[in-house]
């Protein structure tokens, strides 16, 4: 019988912990394990998750020093025992208690290395939720990992976010490739990892349903603070995917092309984020962004033309006056 990993990164997430778990154990679909890491949370995510291990066996915690998000996935990657694995955040819950029986019946009729659904995203300010198919479409056929990633990035480059909680992954396509998270990497990994996994899948079957419902919005969320080292990290991700793909050898070069535009554009995502730093933190910053100005060319004709007239203005305008232009004009409208 198929088997499932569920693994869960959790810091400071007590007012939704429960939630999380109990969308797992609601499960028509017996056979997965939780695999939880309490990545030091200062409040009572480590207690109420200890208190599910008991209830029920195929629950493990293990509790850590806060590490960060990319260590800990590494650790659960290490850690997971079943066929297939699916990360979970722990602020984050599954919409469907037949979620993981019909992923169970798509793997097996189709031989499918990874499955992939929609999600519906949860502002938790507003209280709006809104579906999210992030460009991914239902098809009647499987697709190699490479024409998955065709299909949605030839259509839409800029747009398409390297969600990870969007599917499950057979378990050998990490362990045999030696896919690790970045230590130390603060947001983004995501994006810097995925893309691989999937050139190492043969074969990806989408399932048209909205199973995921991601937060938005949630105070004290990582993702959602500005901070120096997370823009820098977010730079960084772009440069070394680029350069990955620049040095392979063994994916096309329409493909390559696509992705590099995917990964240059987070140049323009953090670029407006620099007026949101203190005189020192943008300064270092600037510099940060000026040594990468070349990841605009990679861009310049892809995306929608708001987005390249966006491109071209800090391209003739210079990184401090385009993008102090681009800050603005979002704050006053």
């Amino acid at each position: 019988m198929l088997g499932f990993s569920i693994l869960i990164a959790a810091y400071n997430v007590s007012d939704y912990i429960e939630e999380c778990l109990d969308s797992v154990k609601m499960q028509t679909y017996e056979k997965w394990e939780v695999i939880i890491v309490d990545d030091g949370s200062t409040d009572d995510t480590g207690i109420i998750c200890d208190r599910y291990a008991r209830q029920d066996k195929r629950i493990t915690v293990i509790h850590q020093k806060n590490h960060g998000v990319a260590v800990a996935r590494n650790y659960l990657l290490n850690k997971a025992k079943e066929d297939y694995i699916i990360f979970l955040d722990g602020d984050d819950f599954w919409r469907s208690e037949r979620m993981l029986t019909e992923l169970a019946y798509a793997i097996e009729a189709n031989c499918a290395d990874i499955v992939a659904w929609w999600l519906v995203t949860y502002d938790t300010y507003t209280g709006k939720i809104k579906e999210n198919k992030n460009f991914i479409e239902e098809k009647a056929e499987t697709q190699s990992g490479a024409e998955f990633m065709e299909s949605i990035l030839f259509k839409k480059p800029i747009a398409f976010n390297w969600w990870g909680c969007m599917y499950a992954f057979q378990r050998s396509l990490w362990t045999n490739s030696g896919i690790m998270f970045t230590k130390g990497r603060k947001i983004r990994e995501d994006v810097e990892v995925l893309f691989k996994v999937f050139l190492q899948a043969k074969k990806v079957w989408v399932i048209g349903k909205y199973y995921y419902s991601y937060r938005t919005n949630r105070e004290n969320s990582a993702t959602q603070k500005v901070s120096l080292d997370k823009l820098i990290d977010s730079l960084e991700v772009a440069e070394r995917n680029i350069s990955y793909l620049k040095k392979s050898c063994e994916i096309n070069e329409r493909l390559k092309k696509v992705l590099e535009s995917n990964f240059a554009s987070i140049f323009m995502r953090v670029g407006t984020c620099l007026y949101e730093l203190d005189e020192k933190e943008r300064k270092e910053f600037h510099k940060n962004l000026k040594d990468r100005r070349w990841m605009l060319k990679n861009i310049s004709k892809c995306g929608t033309i708001k987005f390249r007239i966006k491109v071209m203005l800090v391209r003739i305008l210079g990184v401090k006056t385009g993008f102090r232009l681009l800050w603005w004009r979002e704050k006053k409208y």
